[in-house]
C-alpha cells in the first residue's frame, strides 16, 4: 500500500471513529438550560490524532466527515444542519491549531510544550466558539428558526457567557488533555505505519 493510500485509510478509520464518538458517549455537563444543548463528547480526540501525526489538514477532513455522517444519520429536525456546521467551525480550527503546535514541538518529552501547546488550543477554541456562535450561529437560529429560541436561552450574552465559553473550556481541554498523554505513543505507533 503507498504513502497516499494509507493516509486515505488512516484518514477514514479514524473519521468513523470520531463519528461514533460523536453520537456515544455524549452526556449534558451544563446546567438548564443548556442541558440538551451542550453534550460532552470525545470525538475531537481522532481528529486530533491524525492532526498531529499525519496531517492537521486531514484532521479537520475527520472533522468535516464526522458531521456530514452525523447530519445525514442523525438529522434534526427542529435545529436542522446548524449543530453540525456550528461543531465544524469550532472543532476544524481546534484540531488545525492543536495539531499544527503538537507537530511543530521539537520535544514531546518537555512538560512545559504539552501544557502550553494546550492552553494555545483551548484558548483558541474558546475564542473561535464565542465569535461564531455570536456572529454566525445566533443569526442563523433567529432567522430558520426562531428569534425567541435565544431569548428562551436567556439571550446572546447569557447564551455565550453561562453556555459557549464554559462548554468549550471543558470540552477542548478535556481533548487536549487526554490526546496530549497519549501523543507520543501513537506518534511512535503511526510513524512505524510508515506515513
Amino acid at each position: 500500500m503507498n504513502n497516499k493510500a494509507k493516509k486515505i485509510a488512516l484518514t477514514g478509520v479514524l473519521a468513523a471513529l470520531s463519528f461514533i464518538l460523536y453520537i456515544f458517549p455524549h452526556f449534558p455537563i451544563l446546567p438548564p438550560p443548556f442541558t440538551n444543548v451542550f453534550k460532552m463528547d470525545f470525538a475531537d480526540l481522532p481528529a486530533l490524532i491524525v492532526s498531529a501525526t499525519v496531517s492537521p489538514i486531514l484532521g479537520a477532513v475527520v472533522v468535516f466527515i464526522r458531521n456530514l455522517l452525523h447530519y445525514v444519520f442523525f438529522p434534526d429536525p427542529f435545529f436542522l444542519w446548524i449543530g453540525e456546521f456550528s461543531n465544524f467551525i469550532v472543532s476544524s480550527l481546534f484540531v488545525l491549531v492543536a495539531g499544527w503546535l503538537f507537530r511543530k514541538a521539537n520535544s514531546m518529552k518537555n512538560i512545559k510544550i504539552i501544557a502550553v501547546n494546550s492552553i494555545i488550543s483551548t484558548v483558541l477554541a474558546v475564542a473561535v466558539a464565542v465569535l461564531s456562535n455570536y456572529f454566525i450561529i445566533l443569526n442563523l437560529i433567529a432567522f430558520l428558526i426562531s428569534p425567541e429560541l435565544v431569548n428562551g436561552l436567556g439571550g446572546a450574552a447569557n447564551y455565550i457567557v453561562a453556555g459557549v465559553i464554559p462548554f468549550n473550556i471543558i470540552k477542548s481541554a478535556v481533548n487536549i488533555l487526554i490526546f496530549a498523554v497519549i501523543y507520543k505513543n501513537l506518534k511512535t505507533r503511526i510513524k512505524s505505519f510508515k506515513l
